[in-house]
Order: structure tokens, then C-alpha cells, then sequence
């Protein structure tokens, strides 16, 4: 059981650093491809009467102020974007790519589950 868990262990060890930088470097191709930007966006959906969206709000400011791609939609005024992207409960926020979903989360988060809601599109 010892030998199994050490060779666990290290190729773990191993196979870590070399997919990180795998990962890392599919970030800088898919820049590269793009003029250096990031591939995709963040839309944030949420409405002024919603406590949890205004108490996103400086997380959001803190991103759009520091380069990220995010958007704020308020799904009062922009209610066909919201159904489209089938808009349930807010705060949302929606990385999208070429007009296409690719991830989401609901609810309160942090800045920094946000700056790695994807890793082809937040590299910076």
C-alpha cells in the first residue's frame, strides 16, 4: 500500500507542472489568435433592486477597472438577453466565447473565482 501511495504521490508531482504549463500555454495561443485579448467575456447579470448584484458591484468595478472583459446586464432592461441565456436568478455571471456559453456562476462569489472563471479567456 506504501509503494502505491508513493508512486502516486510522484507521478503526481510530475504530471502537475506539466499540465499547468500545458494549460498555460493554450492561454497564450488562444491570446495570440485573438490580437492578444483575452477569447471571451464575462457578461454580469443583475438589477438594481437585487441586494446580492449591489453588493457584486465593487467586485465587478474592481475587474472592469483592472482590464477584464465584463459586462453588466440588467436583466430589467435587457430582458431578451437574459432569456437567451436562460437567466434564472441573479447574481449571474455568464463567460461567454464567439456568442457561446462556456461556463457560469450563480449567486455571491469572490474576485478571485471570477479572475478564473475560465482559463482560456482570463489570463492576464
Amino acid at each position: 500500500m506504501d509503494k502505491l501511495m508513493v508512486i502516486t504521490l510522484a507521478a503526481c508531482s510530475f504530471l502537475f507542472p506539466i499540465g499547468y504549463v500545458l494549460i498555460q500555454h493554450q492561454d497564450q495561443v488562444a491570446q495570440q489568435q485573438n490580437g492578444g485579448k483575452p477569447p471571451g467575456k464575462v457578461l454580469f447579470f443583475t438589477s438594481s433592486g437585487c441586494g446580492a448584484c449591489v453588493r457584486m458591484q465593487p467586485v465587478y468595478d474592481d475587474l472592469r477597472m483592472a482590464g477584464y472583459p465584463i459586462s453588466k446586464v440588467d436583466v430589467n432592461s435587457n430582458q431578451q438577453l437574459a432569456q437567451e441565456y436562460h437567466i434564472r436568478s441573479i447574481p449571474t455571471f455568464v463567460y461567454v466565447v464567439d456568442g457561446q456559453e462556456k461556463r457560469r456562476i450563480t449567486g455571491m462569489t469572490s474576485k478571485d473565482r471570477l479572475k478564473g472563471i475560465s482559463r482560456s479567456g482570463w489570463g492576464f
